[in-house]
């Protein structure tokens, strides 16, 4: 007689959560919002920067136990914030649109925090996904958090 057995595992899904910092003293509601997300997955993050007012693009990628890594970031101008100088297996290339591509960062973040400026818009990329306003989900002047869970 042959004993047959069923092993049953479940995989957890996990879910990229943005969600703004409200605290009881403020009038306005929290808001988050969810999207889906699995290991290998990426996102990207393009706003205008504060200072020298160019387009900066950061990419983010998700490892198989959740952790959210900074992979390659573009730039179009010099200037404070803005990194030129990089380290250990990163490069630094440049694109035939003028951008300064840093990549094989793969830095872990453990806080990842913006703050939506009234300079311009924050737009989030899942993927190859359409593109998402943060100004339409958090509004102006908001700090928001990024996290996996």
């Amino acid at each position: 007689m042959a004993l047959l057995f069923f092993v049953s595992c479940t995989i957890e899904k996990k879910s990229l959560i943005i969600y703004n910092n409200i605290d009881e003293k403020n009038s306005k509601e929290s808001v988050s919002v969810s999207y889906p997300i699995d290991e290998n997955d990426h996102f990207s993050i393009e706003f205008i920067h504060s200072v020298n007012k160019s387009p900066v693009v950061e990419y983010y990628k998700i490892d198989k136990k959740g952790n959210l890594y900074v992979y390659k970031t573009i730039y179009y101008n010099y200037g404070a914030g803005v990194p030129t100088d990089i380290e250990g297996d990163e490069t630094i290339s440049y694109g035939e649109d003028g951008s300064m591509i840093i990549d094989n960062i793969n830095r872990k973040i453990d806080d990842l925090t913006y703050y939506l400026s009234d300079i311009s818009d924050h737009v989030l990329k899942i993927n190859d996904s359409d593109p998402i306003s943060l100004w339409g989900i958090f509004g102006q002047n908001e700090t928001i958090h990024i996290d996996i869970r």
